[in-house]
């Protein structure tokens, strides 16, 4: 099966789920309907970028976006 880029809003609701509502990684994909798999891979990439979600409380939903290179393609994670 082809490998379909994730959209930066479900990037960033995937991220919001698990980190703000501690939901577990099967519990994000069945909320977003999409795979374990798509999931876990969103989460490496975060890990990989050095980058983390926490954020400030007075921090707007639109903030910068960074680029992250994996070995697929570019992917797209706000955290900048």
């Amino acid at each position: 099966m082809a490998y379909r880029r994730v959209s930066m809003r479900k990037t960033r609701e995937i991220l919001r789920l698990k980190f703000e509502t501690r939901l577990s990684q099967r519990a994000v994909a069945r909320a977003m309907g999409v795979s374990n798999s798509t999931v876990s891979d969103v989460l490496a990439r975060l890990k990989a970028s050095g980058l983390s979600w926490l954020l400030p409380s007075s921090r707007s939903p639109d903030f910068r976006v960074t680029t992250v290179r994996s070995a697929r393609s570019a992917h797209v994670i706000s955290l900048d």
